[in-house]
């Protein structure tokens, strides 16, 4: 009999941890309405910001910058899924050599494209910065040289 009660004991010993883990924050009130109010504003703002649907009046250059960010973005996740794909694969090949070959060639090469990639995102970066600081005020930087004044 008591080998019945003892798991329903600790079935409402977890379920009360975790209910009191879950509203335990509510419970105190350390902080005030304003704070609370002035996270979710900000919240919201967030996501206006983030989710704005008008029409924005960007420059060619910060459009071509977002779509890269965009595509560099991406390209990192598809190199993380390929390193825990090859390193799933070594950890799951059982002594047999030829899934390990098969791993550490996936790996390599995924190492080589993050380096092209990260090497192709400072050259962007880099001549994507010149070309939108080159031309502010339709003036050219003048570095150093003789002047033209008297």
């Amino acid at each position: 009999m008591t080998e019945k009660i003892k798991p329903i004991y600790s079935h409402i010993l977890y379920l009360l941890f975790f209910l009191s883990i879950v509203f335990l924050p509510f419970l105190v009130f350390a902080q005030d309405s304003k704070g609370t109010e002035a996270l979710f504003n900000g919240l919201e703002k967030t996501a206006e910001d983030t989710y704005d649907t008008g029409v924005s009046q960007s420059s060619l250059g910060q459009t071509i910058a977002d779509i890269l960010n965009t595509l560099f973005s991406v390209l990192g996740v598809i190199f993380l899924l390929l390193v825990i794909y090859s390193g799933f694969l070594w950890m799951t090949a059982r002594g047999n050599d030829e899934q390990v070959a098969k791993a550490k060639k996936i790996l390599e090469q995924v190492v080589i494209g993050i380096i092209i990639v990260v090497a192709a995102y400072g050259i962007t970066y880099f001549v994507l910065s010149n070309i939108a600081g080159a031309g502010k005020n339709g003036e050219t930087e003048n570095t150093g040289g003789a002047s033209s004044s008297g």
